[in-house]
């Protein structure tokens, strides 16, 4: 099989990394990403605000959330958790959140 060259990638195939250390406790980090009440306070760009409708933290469990921007506008989306494991590690897809919309699909860990 030939290999692809970088031109002929697919989106599914593409890769971007962004790291952050925090300097907290492992427990209050876990906690600020399991919480909705916490999530609420930090999620989402600068001047966002976020509705967690939904957010079931367990390989299968969904979350969704409309993250609600600065002139009004409203953007739905729709996750499902994949692998959690406590303290350590959550990695969950998302499927984007409009009806009938494939919306953006990323896999986050």
């Amino acid at each position: 099989m030939a290999e692809k060259n970088k031109s002929e990638a697919t989106v599914l195939e593409k890769e971007m990394i962004i790291t952050r250390v925090v300097d907290a406790l492992r427990e209050l980090v876990w906690n600020a990403w399991v919480d909705p009440k916490q999530v609420v306070k930090w999620w989402g760009p600068k001047g966002f605000s976020t509705t967690i409708h939904e957010m079931d933290v367990k390989p299968g469990g969904t979350w969704r959330l409309t993250m609600h921007g600065p002139i009004g506008v409203d953007y739905p989306n729709q996750s499902v958790f994949v692998e959690v494991v406590k303290h350590q590690k959550i990695i969950y897809e998302l499927s984007g959140g409009k009806a009938g919309d494939s919306g953006v699909r990323f896999r986050s860990t």
